[in-house]
């Protein structure tokens, strides 16, 4: 080769010389490129591959999550049913009470008070047969007298 005659063929010669060596270089690097890529592409393959599984196993995860979501709702529901039949109950009793001693009480006092006059005028019925001989003496006693102060007057 000739030497260059200027500064600038100089230049341009040298980087010719340089991109030469990049070229070569890069050539160099080629089977390494081309090993990286494969390895990528067979990456992806075993993600793609391993996808179908967990998307299954996830699927199962979401499902057994569902079922206990389901059985856990149903229990608590149960529970609550339960606690709301047992306050129902109370709140019905206390009411039923409340009814009892505020609208019944008073009547079946009363009652209970007669049947006791009642029950006592039974236990001594010669009480009754005097207050009526008592009346009927006073009565034809009170007749008498008058009759006779009718009689004495004439």
């Amino acid at each position: 080769m000739n030497r260059p005659a200027t500064a600038r063929e100089a230049l341009v010669a040298e980087l010719i010389g340089d991109v030469a060596t990049l070229l070569e270089r890069m050539e160099s690097l080629r089977p390494t490129v081309d090993e990286a890529t494969q390895a990528l592409v067979d990456a992806a393959e075993r993600v793609a591959g391993s996808v179908g599984p967990l998307q299954t196993q996830i699927a199962g995860v979401a499902k057994q999550t569902q079922v206990q979501a389901v059985q856990h709702i149903s229990v608590r529901a149960q529970q609550l049913a339960s606690a709301m039949i047992v306050e129902q109950s109370a709140a019905m009793t206390q009411a039923a009470q409340s009814i009892v001693r505020e609208q019944v009480g008073p009547t079946l006092q009363r009652l209970t008070a007669a049947l006791e006059r009642v029950i006592r005028r039974a236990d001594r019925p010669w009480d009754m047969w005097l207050m009526h001989a008592g009346t009927a003496a006073v009565s034809a006693g009170g007749s008498a007298l008058l009759v006779l102060y009718l009689l004495g007057r004439w």
